[in-house]
């Protein structure tokens, strides 16, 4: 009869401990807004998920125009722009300071228009990351039948890009 009673009671532990271990691993997910200044319009909607937080900036309209992942101190994912010109970037990879991606443009057509290397700086801030972004490498751009019309090539000094070369192939 003891033997089952500690069963009982060891059983009872193990549950008490495995709802407390559920109860502080579980990120709390929260959502808060960011409104334009002198304004009621929300600038940036963020929603705290598992892993990640969702960012969705919009324009002062309430348009849409910004959705993204951002982790710790870099976007993780895909990073989607909505506007005049919708694009994307794809982030690809990252190293201590930095997180890069390729950038896409395409026409409606779906066929590529742009296509381009860039580099963010890693930051708290999403916002601070977002405006770091540079160019670097390759950039393409495409006439709407898929030909290349120039290509160019860019060099990071410092915390800028230059142009170092460039070539018109129509």
């Amino acid at each position: 009869m003891i033997v089952l009673n500690n069963k009982g009671v060891m059983f009872q532990l193990i549950l008490v401990l495995g709802f407390l271990f559920l109860l502080y691993s579980c990120k709390k997910e929260e959502e808060y807004e960011v409104l334009y200044p002198n304004s009621n319009m929300i600038r940036y909607h963020v929603k705290n998920e598992k892993d990640h937080d969702l960012i969705k900036e919009y324009d002062k309209n309430g348009n849409i125009i910004t959705l993204l992942k951002f982790r710790k101190n870099q976007f993780v994912d895909t990073i989607y722009y909505y506007g005049e010109v919708d694009y994307f970037i794809k982030i690809d990879s990252a190293d201590e300071h930095y997180f890069y991606g390729t950038q896409i443009v395409k026409y409606l057509s779906n066929q590529e228009a742009y296509r381009g290397l860039k580099r963010f700086s890693k930051n708290d801030d999403f916002i601070k990351a977002y405006d770091s972004r540079i160019k670097f490498g390759k950039e393409l751009t495409f006439d709407e039948y898929g030909k290349v019309n120039t290509i160019d090539y860019y060099k990071i000094v410092g915390d800028s890009s230059i142009r170092v070369s460039e070539k018109k192939l129509q």
